[in-house]
């Protein structure tokens, strides 16, 4: 303690010898001063200097150095001893010159604080160009307008800034997954404004390992639509997500006959759009109808089936502003409303189509009349057009029959219509039961008319073709028509299979012993299968209400089976081979209650998947996958529309894109900030 008082002592004795040519300037708290005069010198760096130095020198290294103020005319002199005190009280006395107060700036380390997220969401969304923000700020909508960048190029850096990091941590996702499906669209946009342009939209789906599902927008890019550039779009995506991952591929029509010759997926199984199933199954059952052996009851099929296929052109007539006008000032008319609007759907366009002009036969006939007999040679030519495509007398009858047959079709119009997004295991076991109901309304035909007296061309034709659908559909290979399948088993059987809501009812033997082999080979190489984990992430609410209600005649007792009476199969019997593991999990699943239809599948899947570990590999796979390549009607033209606003605000096709990826992927968005 006595050395430590005598070494204070020296210092304020030291303090004492400062030579001061003008008022010296007396330091009360010298003592203090001193005691921090270790923390307080300098260096030589210049990052930290008081900003005293910018008017003395020279700057002092070591103590005693002698520093003077360089006002011209000043000659005021200190002797360095650590503090600054002196050197400010004459800056503010003699030459009225203080600090600047400078606000403290915590470090940004973290990127992501320079983008506003409200703001990015708010463009995404809103489909309003960039200066939208600044006419917000300059009428006082925006509360803090300093919290809004003041241009819009600062707007699209935070535009790009955000898309980077989706981008960086969606791609760091999707290669994570062990098995992602991918679905490809092509659509134009029938706009004068926009030039007819094409677009190519492609999406990635997968399960996690704990059954969350994932559906993200790869990209949204204007598509040159030459097949001869196809591939090189493909190879761009491929190249820029790094894809070594996925198993499967959606098409729609377009992209289907586009890209379905290309080397880049000839390993991969393709699932045609569930749009081809509904628009295919009539116009694919009239051609079993062209193998019968009675040649007038053919060339008669043959006729009624040229009809059909004609059957867009005759709606396209009917929609044209001087039909319409003319149909609904006859008798019957309020059918039109009810029937018109659901000509315009994508799906299944052929049945309902047929649907409109059997029960509008009146009508359109005298639309017919009308036009054929006008003295305009314009109408009377349009007249003799639309008669020509028209079905006589007993094709219509015939037809008729058809819209009959067939009209299981609404039920799955409905829920596709209403339910956002489809896997192909739901629409493969829709597509099942519709079909049913089609054999079944032709079976009751065929045998109403067996019974019944006569032999005339009508109800031959008639028990002809109802006979021929009955049997195509009855066939176990039916949907090989429909859908492409590898040498193992069908996709949409294999998944319906996985699905406990309708395993015992939408699969095969056929799916079965590819299930059976894919788990033997999981037990077999139990030890090398590791899963990567991939993070949980906030997902959109699925839709799931119109397919409950489509599958409620199916739907068993809600039954929670007792775990006691399965196996777990990490622990079973060592000395079991993988053929008899695998045939146990199997029989086990099988042997479980059909699930109720309103069940969440995916949470389901979660509970169980400890106890059918080959199995829920395989589910994670199959039951990801898209029955089609774009969502519902009524999103895909709210998209369409979104797309042109886009196009008509912003000239940069990639900044459209980015935004239009940032809208669809916007549920991934919070996490990251």
């Amino acid at each position: 303690m006595a050395n430590n008082k005598r070494n204070l002592n020296d210092l304020i004795s030291q303090n004492d010898d400062m030579e001061v040519e003008e008022d010296s300037l007396s330091d009360t708290s010298q003592q203090s001063e001193v005691n921090q005069q270790t923390k307080r010198r300098r260096t030589g760096s210049k990052s930290g200097r008081s900003f005293c130095w910018k008017y003395f020198e020279p700057y002092p290294e070591t103590m005693g150095i002698e520093t003077k103020c360089k006002f011209p005319g000043c000659t005021t002199k200190y002797t360095w001893r650590g503090s600054t005190s002196n050197l400010k009280g004459h800056l503010k006395k003699i030459h009225k010159i203080v600090e600047t107060t400078k606000p403290v700036q915590k470090p940004n380390n973290n990127p992501a604080l320079d983008i506003n997220l409200p703001l990015i969401k708010f463009i995404v969304t809103s489909n309003q160009s960039f200066n939208v923000v600044n006419d917000m700020v300059s009428t006082g909508f925006v509360n803090k307008p300093y919290q809004i960048p003041a241009t819009t190029l600062k707007i699209e850096e935070q535009i790009n800034k955000t898309y980077d990091k989706l981008f960086s941590r969606l791609k760091q996702m999707i290669q994570s997954a062990e098995s992602v499906a991918l679905a490809i669209h092509i659509w134009d946009i029938d706009d004068k404004e926009c030039f007819g342009k094409t677009f190519m939209e492609v999406t990635c789906h997968w399960l996690t390992n704990d059954f969350k599902i994932h559906r993200i927008l790869l990209c949204m890019t204007e598509f040159n639509s030459s097949i001869s550039m196809a591939d090189k779009y493909i190879e761009q995506i491929q190249e820029k997500w790094e894809l070594t991952n996925y198993e499967f591929i959606t098409t729609d029509f377009y992209a289907e006959a586009v890209f379905s010759e290309f080397s880049e997926f000839s390993n991969h199984k393709y699932i045609r759009n569930a749009f081809h199933f509904l628009e295919s199954l009539l116009p694919t059952c009239l051609e079993q109808c062209l193998n019968v052996e009675n040649q007038s009851i053919l060339e008669r099929i043959g006729e009624i089936k040229n009809k059909i296929d004609g059957i867009q052109d005759v709606i396209e007539i009917l929609k044209e502003e001087e039909a319409q006008e003319k149909l609904s000032s006859l008798p019957g008319a309020s059918i039109i409303f009810d029937i018109g609007k659901i000509i315009e759907r994508k799906w299944s366009s052929i049945y309902f189509g047929l649907k409109y002009i059997v029960s509008m036969e009146q009508q359109i006939n005298s639309l017919v009349s009308s036009w054929c007999s006008d003295k305009d040679d314009y109408v009377k030519s349009k007249g003799n057009d639309l008669k020509a495509l028209l079905p006589d007398s007993l094709q219509f009858k015939i037809l008729s029959k058809l819209s009959q047959i067939f009209e299981p079709l609404e039920s799955v119009e409905e829920i596709m219509d209403n339910c956002d997004y489809l896997t192909i295991n739901v629409m493969h076991s829709i597509f099942a039961k519709t079909v049913n109901g089609i054999k079944y309304r032709a079976d009751n035909i065929k045998n109403k008319l067996e019974s019944a007296t006569g032999n005339n061309l009508e109800m031959n034709m008639i028990r002809t073709i109802t006979d021929s659908i009955y049997n195509f559909l009855n066939t176990p290979n039916y949907f090989d028509v429909f859908f492409y399948t590898d040498t193992a088993a069908d996709v949409g059987n294999v998944a319906s299979l996985l699905d406990p809501r309708f395993k015992l009812t939408y699969s095969s033997k056929k799916a079965e012993k590819f299930v059976q082999k894919e788990c033997e080979d999981f037990y077999s190489n139990q030890s090398k299968n590791t899963e990567n984990s991939i993070s949980d992430e906030k997902l959109p609410k699925r839709q799931n209400i119109l397919v409950s209600d489509f599958f409620s005649d199916h739907g068993s007792a809600n039954s929670t089976s007792n775990s006691n009476n399965m196996i777990d199969y990490n622990e079973a019997n060592p000395q079991e081979n993988s053929k008899e593991k695998a045939s146990k999990e199997l029989k086990s699943y099988l042997d479980l209650p059909q699930q109720q239809s309103s069940i969440d599948l995916y949470d389901w899947w979660k509970q169980y998947q400890g106890l059918y570990p080959g199995l829920a590999i395989l589910a994670r796979k199959y039951l990801a996958i898209p029955a089609t390549a774009y969502s519902s009607k009524l999103s895909q033209n709210e998209h369409k529309e979104n797309l042109k606003i886009l196009l008509n605000t912003y000239k940069d096709s990639d900044i459209i894109s980015k935004i239009v990826f940032l809208r669809h992927n916007k549920n991934y968005l919070d996490d990251l900030f």
